[in-house]
């Protein structure tokens, strides 16, 4: 897994503190049972992240200095893909969600990391098309959820289309059916609407999504037609996929009161661990507990209070980018 630590001088500003709390505590949690990389965007973090003595104690961590912008790690990382039993990183090209904020260094971390090996045994390849990892989500199975309002209406490429995509996304990733999903957009939202904020697979044929139960909330009517279209999808053998529904939690606002993109989609699994965004609404967080607690009874379910992160636009998925490890020689001999 890789993560990114804040910076100061960066956007955080008085949220800081918090925001390395926060992703602290995902740091321990995640690195006691697999290996971690956390990223250091310069000497100061690198300096914090030494004097954190939970983090100190963990034989999985791995830190490392590297330039970037931000700790959205999801986008700028490496989409990692398997040809055979030989790992590709494809380092896709990073713009900041369409020129919105400054990205020339995130663009280049991975890179930079592979360049140091430090994601470990790989083949680097890297594609000029804007490709951020939150835009999209794959069941491991030939399937894949993406929107069409970030890829197509807020194209980051010039000339995208569906049918571009989908030959892309085939060529590219061996992906044989995408499923655009057309609603679902979490007010404030500033990546035009990364699927992973709204819906997730949870299994070849399963899938996690976000609801809305308040008829008031001005989400509702598109949430709802959002869970008209999870019922319609079909996998490679044209069957439904089983769907778990998350609650919404109350509105989360910055302090000058816009809508934060706040909800509960936005988990992040792990060994033995799944990660849920937590806003200190207590009824809503601990449902969204209990249904992730039914998808993984094998994993424990851990609250992650993601508000620090949410005030900048952002919660424990969009944090975090999964490096998977290579096949064990001895299970496929």
């Amino acid at each position: 897994m890789l993560l990114v630590w804040p910076k100061q001088g960066g956007d955080w500003g008085n949220h800081l503190t918090a925001a390395r709390a926060t992703l602290e505590r995902a740091a321990y949690s995640i690195a006691l049972h697999q290996p971690l990389l956390l990223v250091a965007p310069d000497r100061e973090a690198l300096d914090d992240i030494h004097a954190r003595e939970s983090l100190s104690r963990l034989s999985r961590l791995q830190v490392m200095q590297v330039n970037a912008d931000d700790i959205w790690a999801r986008d700028f990382g490496p989409l990692t893909l398997f040809v055979g039993a030989q790992r590709h990183f494809v380092d896709c090209r990073f713009n900041g969600w369409k020129k919105k904020y400054p990205a020339q260094l995130d663009d280049r971390v991975t890179a930079a990391l592979c360049a140091k090996q430090s994601l470990g045994e790989g083949r680097y390849r890297r594609r000029e098309y804007v490709l951020e990892g939150g835009a999209v989500d794959s069941n491991g199975a030939g399937c894949l959820l993406t929107t069409r309002r970030c890829l197509i209406h807020n194209a980051r490429n010039k000339g995208d289309t569906e049918r571009k995509w989908n030959m892309v996304f085939r060529e590219e990733f061996g992906i044989l059916r995408v499923h655009w999903l057309d609603h679902g957009y979490l007010e404030g939202d500033d990546t035009d609407g990364h699927v992973d904020t709204i819906a997730r697979f949870v299994g070849p044929d399963a899938i996690c999504y976000q609801g809305c139960d308040d008829r008031s909330d001005p989400q509702f009517e598109d949430f709802a037609n959002l869970e008209q279209q999870l019922a319609q999808l079909r996998d490679l053998n044209n069957r439904p996929y089983t769907l778990h529904r998350l609650p919404m939690p109350r509105a989360q606002l910055d302090e000058d009161g816009r809508r934060l993109p706040a909800g509960y989609a936005n988990f992040l699994i792990a060994n033995r661990v799944v990660l849920v965004p937590q806003y200190l609404d207590p009824t809503p967080d601990a449902h969204a507990r209990r249904v992730l607690a039914s998808i993984f009874p094998d994993r424990e379910i851990l609250g992650i209070d993601c508000r620090p992160l949410i005030q900048q636009n952002g919660a424990i998925h969009c944090a975090a980018m999964h490096i998977p490890a290579l096949p064990d020689p001895e299970a496929t001999s």
